[in-house]
């Protein structure tokens, strides 16, 4: 998403593609972080689509807390390709 700052009961899309070329169908996590926080908890997984690419839309929900995250999307690798992740995009939830 482009966006840094969410309202609560908003809907943010989360979107990406990974390389090198793989099948569709690629499995990609996305997680979400609390800043200060050392600990990732998965958000949903997506699969890719045309272009290696994937997209989540998520509803904060109103009960969400307030605060600063880091959202981020994970690959966990293959026989081919080794794990990795994207860097953290911020999102501040108002």
């Amino acid at each position: 998403s482009d966006k840094t700052t969410a309202t609560r009961g908003q809907t943010v899309t989360f979107s990406g593609s990974i390389s090198p070329s793989m099948s569709n169908g690629t499995l990609v996590v996305v997680q979400v972080r609390r800043s200060g926080s050392s600990t990732w908890t998965d958000l949903a997984t997506r699969r890719t689509f045309k272009g290696n690419r994937w997209s989540y839309v998520y509803k904060i929900p109103k009960a969400q807390a307030r605060g600063t995250f880091s959202v981020r999307a994970r690959y966990a690798g293959s026989a081919k390709y080794f794990a990795t992740v994207s860097a953290g995009r911020k999102l501040v939830i108002k």
